[in-house]
């Protein structure tokens, strides 16, 4: 059965969830001089691949893999303190460690994000198949679906893996 050449599946090959824990330096100035504290945080890390096939593709053609990820941390509120009487300098930290809707908001968020990683993707590889042979596409288009507009970016994408 043949099917539109412009036809595509997008599978989600794979899905990694980790947690971990960091040290965000966290540095301020203080009567000219420069402090840093250690400030501990939990992280969240999702990655996903995609595997991109062409459908009526030739027969042993290997699908194209696309990688992202991204991080969910702790918030925090930390501010150095000196106490002119003293001469001590204090740290005082407040933590909001993550929660159940924070980690939902943030695959709700990647669901988007990836969506429209997705149909850029194959906006780009429509426009490049579509190109004239003396034409190089040398750019990478993003769509803006709440603007209606399209722009250029270099990093604001999958990473492909296979290439």
């Amino acid at each position: 059965m043949n099917v539109d050449s412009n036809a595509w599946v997008v599978n989600v090959a794979q899905f990694e969830l980790q947690e971990y824990s960091t040290i965000y330096v966290d540095t301020q100035e203080v009567l000219g001089m420069e402090y840093s504290y250690d400030v501990p945080l939990n992280g969240v890390n999702s990655a996903y691949w995609f595997e991109f096939s062409r459908v009526n593709a030739p027969e042993n053609t290997k699908p194209e893999v696309m990688f992202a990820a991204n991080d969910l941390y702790d918030q925090f509120d930390g501010k150095l303190n000196f106490d002119i009487f003293t001469g001590v300098i204090n740290y005082y930290l407040q933590s909001d460690t993550i929660t159940e809707s924070d980690f939902y908001r943030q695959i709700d968020f990647s669901a988007r994000l990836y969506a429209g990683y997705t149909f850029d993707y194959l906006m780009n590889n429509y426009i490049g198949t579509n190109l004239t042979n003396d034409l190089q596409m040398r750019r990478y288009f993003r769509y803006d679906p709440y603007q209606k507009s399209i722009f250029v970016t270099e990093d604001d994408k999958f990473i492909p893996l296979n290439q």
